[in-house]
């Protein structure tokens, strides 16, 4: 499956553009490098559909084009923010409540006051990409 925020640079996903078998591979791979000197690394299980499995979504809200508040996630090694409508990562039923909420937060937002409010930390970080996020998680019984 392709994503449309690939053509857009999202540094989201790195290996979606892979076959699955083969993100399966690189991960274990990375796993292994990291951990396998400390014991056994076992193969690593794939899913069935390897899609909107994500249960936490980060949603970054910067100031983008004409001065107007937006939410979406970073461009890969950026802090330019794009903007999402939905993620093939992503809960669906987050992503809806994501873009529905995430609009009404921001629609009467007061762009001076955000950025007045957020500049300061951004200056001790060097940094001049005021951002801030919100956490939209679902909690899922185990089964």
């Amino acid at each position: 499956m392709d994503c449309k925020l690939r053509a857009k640079n999202c540094g989201g996903c790195p290996l979606l553009g892979l076959d699955y078998a083969e993100q399966l591979k690189q991960k274990e791979e990375k796993v292994r490098a990291l951990v396998g000197k400390y014991g056994p690394v076992h193969p690593i299980r794939g899913m069935e559909q390897p899609y909107h499995y994500r249960n936490k979504v980060i949603s970054t809200f910067a100031v983008g084009w004409g001065g107007k508040l937006t939410s979406g996630i970073y461009a890969a090694n950026s802090h330019k923010v794009l903007p999402v409508e939905s993620c093939l990562l992503q809960d669906e039923v987050l992503d809806k409540a994501v873009n529905q909420n995430g609009v009404e937060l921001v629609k009467d937002v007061d762009i001076a006051a955000f950025q007045a409010a957020v500049q300061p930390i951004y200056d001790n970080l060097k940094t001049s990409n005021p951002t801030t996020y919100a956490v939209v998680e679902e909690i899922r019984a185990m089964a």
